[in-house]
């Protein structure tokens, strides 16, 4: 494997499945009101306007990928009828919303157009799957960002999900395909492990007797203090518990489940005053130290990860509450 190749893919398996929301948390959140520093372009009623924005994703779910971002580059064939006569949903739905065409970069903010960097980068991934259905990783990589063969093979699977080139689009759902028969057949021996098992599973589209084995698992694994540990050897930490508790969502368990709250209750009592959550590293000191800015010293590689992991397991169990009180009745 060309050393290029053996950097770029660890580095996008950590990055690339993360950068847009989950469909879970993205439909349940899509009609909040969202805050932002600029009003150039943004519809006046905020609460209306991101109903209408999700209607919109979920039509364009329909339709390739590439259909979204060649109307996001010209928004003017929004209000075209010869470009728009392929597409009678779509048509029908820009003369009932005529603010979509007039606010293009609001409506269409959830399309995330390609580039040749993002495509290389996903071919690189896809070549590196080896033949029983997982992925190459480093061997050496850091616990845990990047370390363990469930956590690199549900990253990539959801990858090539997010950022899949259309004209490989049966190559991929095949690929796609072999990890979850992988999924499915293995079993993973740490916590951790496990809560990237059950978002392959989720995210491969396993069969649901699959996906509930695996959440029992990991619901087995909760401690008594509501939090789950990286390893069985080692204490609750926020990582361990916001990963865990991520996977659970994923699979579709409610931010209202018992076991999601339990988890909730222990990130709580374990913020820092600071605001952050402190996770000790387990990864092996072979670089000169430097500081980024973020607190907690030699810890806050592992820390800065725990902390926006729990962020996002928060906001999926607060979310649904904001919603219920500054919707219109």
């Amino acid at each position: 494997m060309p050393a290029l190749s053996r950097r770029i893919v660890p580095l996008a398996l950590l990055v690339l499945p993360l950068l847009s929301p989950p469909p879970a948390a993205a439909q349940e959140t899509a009609r909040l009101p969202q805050q932002s520093t600029s009003t150039g372009n943004r519809p006046s009623s905020s609460s209306s306007a991101d109903g209408v924005r999700n209607d919109l994703r979920q039509l364009m779910r329909q339709y390739p990928p590439s259909l979204a971002e060649v109307l996001k580059l010209d928004p003017t064939l929004m209000t075209n009828g010869a470009y728009l006569h392929s597409y009678p949903a779509l048509e029908a739905f820009f003369a009932a919303h005529p603010e979509v065409p007039r606010n293009p970069a609001y409506f269409l903010e959830f399309v995330q157009t390609a580039d040749e960097v993002t495509d290389a980068t996903v071919a690189a991934i896809a070549a590196n799957q080896t033949i029983e259905g997982n992925w190459i990783h480093l061997p050496l990589g850091r616990p845990p960002l990047e370390d363990g063969s469930w956590a690199a093979a549900a990253l990539a699977v959801r990858t090539l999900q997010r950022y899949g080139i259309p004209a490989r689009k049966a190559e991929f759902d095949a690929s796609i395909a072999k990890a979850r028969t992988w999924f499915v057949k293995t079993k993973p021996d740490v916590p951790h492990e496990r809560a990237f098992q059950v978002m392959g599973l989720a995210w491969s589209g396993a069969e649901a007797s699959a996906l509930t084995r695996a959440v029992t698992e990991l619901r087995r694994l909760q401690r008594p203090d509501g939090g789950w540990p990286q390893l069985e050897t080692l204490a609750s930490d926020a990582y361990g518990t916001s990963v865990a508790m991520y996977a659970l969502r994923q699979a579709g368990v409610a931010a209202s489940d018992a076991a999601y709250q339990r988890g909730v209750r222990y990130l709580l009592s374990t913020q820092e005053s600071d605001g952050s959550w402190h996770v000790a590293s387990r990864t092996p000191k072979f670089q000169p130290y430097f500081q980024s800015g973020f607190p907690h010293n030699h810890d806050q590689w592992i820390s800065t990860a725990a902390t926006a992991w729990v962020v996002t397991v928060l906001a999926e169990a607060v979310e649904p509450v904001r919603q219920a009180m500054t919707l219109p009745r």
